[in-house]
């Protein structure tokens, strides 16, 4: 889909909000930077620091990405 969501990165990190239909709820996808660097995010993110990023998310301009993904449909 070809849409406008939020979508924030830093040197370690990319990530996107990508609302489902007819809801307030979001999906949120973060990924790190680093081929294979999954894991290490997995046991470095904080909490504080996943809050911060969202706050990132929330003071962003939403900016236009084509987003390639099997859940082209959320319900």
């Amino acid at each position: 889909t070809n849409d406008r969501f939020p979508y924030y990165e830093n040197q370690h990190i990319q990530m996107v909000s990508l609302p489902f239909k007819n809801s307030e709820m979001q999906l949120l996808i973060i990924l790190p930077k680093k081929t294979f660097g999954l894991a290490k995010l997995e046991d470095k993110l904080t909490g504080e620091e996943l809050f911060s990023y969202i706050g990132a998310l929330n003071h962003l301009t939403k900016l236009s990405y084509v987003v390639n993904s099997p859940l082209s449909y959320f319900t």
